[in-house]
């Protein structure tokens, strides 16, 4: 039997509606009050500059606005209240595949995101993966915090491989140095499990060796020589990395890294940010390169962002207004900036803002070279795609294999048990 929308909606996290909202219970009769939900960002300059951009444009259009913030490990629970009760913030910030998931509740925002295209486009071809879904916009992606290699240099330089270096390795050589790094004290090292962190290195891997999870269509394909292809390599990187990567968690390689203790690991450029805001002195050794290419091609894993808009509100003109202000070049480029360049851009034009070439430690960053792809892809971005990442299928099968628990046949077969028990119980759409 499969799952419905709104049942799948309620095991997400649906917990008492009252508590969560933080919405107007009350609207002023005659003003206009717009709230916009957003992420409780990392960089507090960020939340500052998001709160400024919105008074301005409230004092402009003369209503009321604000911005309410909340921890990104509150965000199912908090949209799932949201949509059960009706109420809330009118701009609402959505994760990953939440476009997909919540589209029935959302406005179709057409109109703005071909405002944006036709000033700062194209889009790129993730933001209208996860947004523009079956000829329609359901929410405008804000930005994404991609994971390229975040590296310390001098340990790399001390085996001999420069900067530039990094734009042309591939997983062979990365897995030469590896080897040569762990000999001088300073291994490679990301999450191997049940993280997040380890999403955004295996499906890249699994993708630069051709491998999918799942089709168009949502018929599970990872069993092929290509998903064993990148697992094979996996299982000769891993002894070049600590076994403790079997149970980090998202903080742990960031611990590592700011410690000097690794060489590589994959992460947003929080790392570097988190830095720069305590005057750590590591900063100044971090810098962030391509992902390495495999024969297939050469990717990057995204945590995305976006922005909807949603069908209860009663002022749905004014939050569409309110999105195409934030997304102003100039607005958007103070964001960045906030941001120390972790908030990466959707739209060429922003894209094209000089920061990440300012700063010596993100010029290799962007624009990637890499192919940018949401874990899941090409899979329908709905429901089964976005429990299936949730739930870890894919890492989870990997790190039996790299721990020695499962052959590389099992694993996979592990997987894709795993993956078809969610897709035929859950909506693909």
């Amino acid at each position: 039997m499969r799952t419905t929308r709104r049942q799948f909606l309620k095991t997400a996290g649906t917990i008492g509606a009252g508590a969560l909202l933080g919405g107007r219970a009350v609207r002023a009769a005659t003003t206009p009050s717009i709230v916009l939900m957003a992420e409780d960002h990392f960089a507090p300059a960020h939340n500052e500059e998001l709160k400024k951009q919105v008074a301005a444009w409230a004092q402009m259009r003369k209503v009321e606005a604000r911005v309410d913030f909340i921890a990104s490990r509150q965000a199912s629970a908090r949209l799932a209240a949201i949509v059960e009760s009706r109420t809330g913030p009118d701009v609402t910030y959505l994760w990953r595949f939440d476009p997909g998931l919540y589209r029935a509740h959302l406005v179709q925002v057409d109109d703005v995101a071909k405002d944006l295209e036709t000033k700062y486009g194209p889009w790129t071809d993730v933001g209208q993966y996860l947004c523009r879904l079956e000829g329609h916009w359901h929410a405008i992606p804000f930005y994404h915090l991609t994971y390229p290699g975040n590296i310390i240099l001098s340990h790399w330089e001390k085996v001999g491989i420069k900067l530039d270096d990094f734009k042309t390795m591939t997983w062979q050589k990365f897995l030469e140095a590896a080897k040569e790094l762990k000999k001088a004290g300073t291994p490679v090292a990301f999450a191997v499990g049940q993280d997040f962190d380890s999403s955004e290195v295996l499906y890249p891997l699994l993708y630069s060796y051709g491998g999918r999870v799942a089709n168009e269509q949502g018929k599970i394909v990872l069993d092929s020589a290509e998903a064993r292809a990148a697992l094979n390599y996996l299982l000769q990187l891993f002894p070049e990395m600590p076994r403790e990567v079997l149970g980090w968690g998202g903080a742990d390689n960031n611990a590592a890294l700011l410690a000097r203790k690794i060489a590589w690991t994959a992460n947003p450029a929080t790392i570097y940010a988190v830095a720069k805001m305590q005057n750590n002195p590591v900063a100044d050794s971090i810098y962030h390169v391509p992902i390495p290419s495999g024969p297939k091609g050469r990717f990057r894993g995204t945590f995305a962002i976006s922005l909807g808009v949603w069908k209860f509100s009663p002022h749905a003109d004014l939050a569409k207004d309110l999105v195409r202000y934030v997304m102003q070049e100039e607005n958007y480029a103070k964001l960045v900036a906030a941001s120390y360049g972790s908030n990466e851009p959707y739209l060429k034009k922003h894209a094209e803002n000089p920061y990440w070439q300012q700063v010596p430690n993100l010029r290799l960053m962007e624009p990637a070279v890499e192919k940018v792809l949401p874990d899941g892809w090409p899979a329908p971005p709905g429901p089964a795609t976005a429990l299936s990442i949730t739930q870890f299928v894919l890492p989870v099968a990997f790190a039996k294999a790299a721990s020695g628990r499962l052959s590389v046949d099992a694993a996979i077969k592990d997987a894709v048990e795993g993956f078809q028990k969610i897709y035929e119980k859950t909506p693909l759409r």
